[in-house]
């Protein structure tokens, strides 16, 4: 017994550095999760300002038209044992009764679609500033290049489009007055979430307004995370508005 103990760990050793090898091989020609690209994130930043511009016709640029409103199309079946209804998700289908009348349109889509959201980020938001009151922007700025970009100032004022010139007076000094522009191009180089960059462009004394179709770009690209300016600039124009700086 001694004998076949011996011959099978050996064997058994001469071939576990192989299979070893090939699981470290195989693991490292897995390719990894791909992020969203830029342009499927302009995309969905894309489709908020399409949706907000339809709720609000008002301001919508002139010559500039919005795609066509997705239809959804309704369909009502009877209840049949010989021929069920195919449920695909494609329509809205309602099962009805011989003697059941059909049910409101409007109802039923509410009720498929659910209640919205209950209005609670602006009350958010709001104690997110509060809480920060006391801090000027320029030291926030500074906490947030320390914390993110480890003390690279060049890597956020060159992704700002700034000089290094005009981002020594913005840290040097808590009262330098900055503008609009230069302070929302500092938010997207910052790489800020929707909620931090509205806690920081107040810090400025600028906030974004739903009565401004370039402020509902701006929320709706730092919704996303799309922070490269070139890119937001791009979604401006297309909607004729300012670009920044």
């Amino acid at each position: 017994m001694s004998i076949f103990s011996t011959i099978f760990h050996t064997i058994k050793n001469w071939f576990a550095p192989n299979k070893a090898s090939k699981t470290a091989g195989a693991l490292a020609e897995q390719p990894e999760a791909e992020k969203p690209s830029s342009q499927s994130l302009l995309a969905k930043a894309d489709d908020d300002v399409v949706s907000f511009l339809r709720k609000h016709p008002d301001q919508l640029p002139p010559g500039v038209t919005l795609p066509p409103e997705p239809r959804i199309q309704f369909s009502f079946v009877r209840k049949s044992p010989k021929a069920p209804p195919k449920d695909d998700g494609s329509d809205i289908r309602f099962d009805l009764a011989d003697d059941e009348p059909p049910p409101r349109l409007a109802d039923e889509v509410r009720r498929r679609a659910g209640s919205p959201p209950a209005n609670g980020d602006e009350a958010k938001r709001h104690r997110s500033a509060c809480r920060t009151l006391g801090i000027s922007f320029s030291s926030e700025l500074m906490r947030y290049v320390n914390e993110r970009f480890a003390g690279q100032a060049p890597a956020v004022y060159r992704a700002a489009h700034l000089s290094r010139q005009a981002y020594s007076a913005i840290i040097s000094d808590d009262d330098h007055r900055i503008s609009r522009g230069t302070a929302l191009a500092l938010v997207c180089a910052l790489h800020l979430a929707e909620n931090d960059a509205e806690a920081m462009l107040q810090k400025a004394g600028y906030a974004l307004s739903d009565a401004l179709l370039a402020d509902v770009i701006y929320r709706c690209c730092l919704r996303y995370g799309v922070w490269d300016l070139d890119v937001v600039n791009k979604l401006l124009e297309k909607y004729q508005c300012r670009t920044l700086p």
